[in-house]
């Protein structure tokens, strides 16, 4: 029996009709050595006639190694109807006003808002952050212990959750499984929850979020349950810098934030998956650094692909005495484009008012000349 050609796919099927509150965690798992056109079964032979969920696990492996089952990531309850959002603050000040528009584009898909007691009662205390370390990271825990919430969402960015990222109990959040969502600062809690409890996170809007109807459909899309187990997201604004197609499990965020993690137990794990990243404000010989210190600690030796954010004045070239810097392009050329691996740009993440939705650790398919990328809601 040839094993090469195997490899190890675990699928979640959930029943729309539940919310998170009712659903029990099954975690089996069955590792046997079989070939993949012998052990495939039909997905429609896999779907739940009772509310449970359902895992299959088809062994294929693209080594001669499998891969450990303490590797999994899971997928969280997605939502419906009723579902129950808060709004945490795990980085800086934000207050009721500033979420208002938020709560209303939730109610209107039918979800429930609950504001966090910092938020609620802001008091500009604690200069750029929202609260003090402990407070923020108690509140967090207390959310992320409810039964009754289904998602948190991050009030809005700035600086501050690597500060509180040593307070929070990861076995507690892997035990409670839920939608983590948000981007820039936030970046650095999403990709540390995923890799320490093991469930996938989601980059996509804050609650200071402009939420333009492109938004609320990629949020809808991508986290309400009643879609296909196969989501194609077009690109169509996309640029290619290397053209390919690959399928990897996708990582990253706020660049700035992948760099800050580095050295620490939170870092990215990007052997062989698909790196996104964004930022803002930052001139070229910025991004040139923060890029070169990825490919100092390895973080590029073994990437599928890589999706880049929406840059602005990707070919002007600033001021940098005594002569210009490069443009970001001309950055991104000379870093990235030796890799020899599939790289899109100008993908509408992060500090923009029209963003997709990327969960964390999902498997993706990405593809250069149809310019779009495809969600498996399959994880490895």
């Amino acid at each position: 029996m040839n094993y090469r050609n195997l490899q190890f796919n675990v699928i979640t099927f959930w029943n729309n009709r539940l919310k998170r509150r009712d659903f029990i965690a099954l975690s089996s798992s069955i590792l046997a050595m079989a070939s993949a056109k012998g052990f495939a079964m039909p997905l429609d032979s896999l779907k739940a006639d009772q509310d449970t969920i359902k895992i299959n696990e088809s062994i294929i492996v693209n080594t001669e190694t499998i891969v450990p089952i303490t590797k999994l990531y899971n997928f969280p309850p997605l939502l419906a109807p009723g579902s129950k959002v808060a709004f945490a603050s795990p980085s800086s000040t934000t207050n009721q006003w500033e979420v208002s528009k938020a709560i209303k584009m939730l109610n209107s898909l039918g979800l429930e808002v609950e504001l966090g007691k910092i938020i609620k009662n802001q008091q500009n205390k604690a200069r750029y952050l929202a609260d003090e370390d402990q407070v923020r990271a108690e509140e967090f825990m207390e959310l992320v212990a409810r039964p009754d919430i289904d998602a948190i969402i991050a009030g809005r960015g700035g600086y501050g959750s690597m500060r509180m990222v040593e307070k929070l109990d990861f076995d507690v959040i892997a035990k409670n499984p839920k939608i983590y969502m948000g981007f820039s600062d936030f970046t650095f809690l999403l990709n540390a929850i995923t890799e320490k409890a093991k469930i996938v996170t989601f980059h996509g809007p804050v609650g200071v979020s402009s939420f333009s109807q492109f938004t609320t459909n990629n949020f809808k899309l991508t986290t309400f349950a009643n879609h296909p187990e196969i989501l194609e997201i077009p690109l169509p604004q996309a640029e290619i810098l290397t053209e390919g197609t690959t399928k990897a499990p996708i990582v990253g965020g706020n660049l700035t934030m992948l760099v800050a993690a580095l050295g620490t137990p939170y870092e990215v794990q990007t052997d062989g998956k698909i790196l996104f990243f964004e930022d803002i404000n930052e001139q070229s010989y910025k991004i040139d650094r923060m890029l070169t210190q990825l490919k100092l600690s390895r973080k590029f030796s073994n990437l599928k692909g890589i999706i880049i954010g929406q840059f602005t004045g990707l070919t002007k070239r600033k001021a940098f005495y005594p002569n210009y810097g490069y443009s970001l392009l001309e950055v991104f050329e000379q870093i990235l484009k030796p890799l020899n691996i599939p790289i899109m740009m100008n993908i509408p993440i992060g500090h923009i008012s029209e963003q997709i939705t990327i969960p964390i650790n999902s498997i993706v398919e990405m593809d250069t000349k149809t310019k779009k990328i495809i969600y498996h809601y399959t994880t490895i």
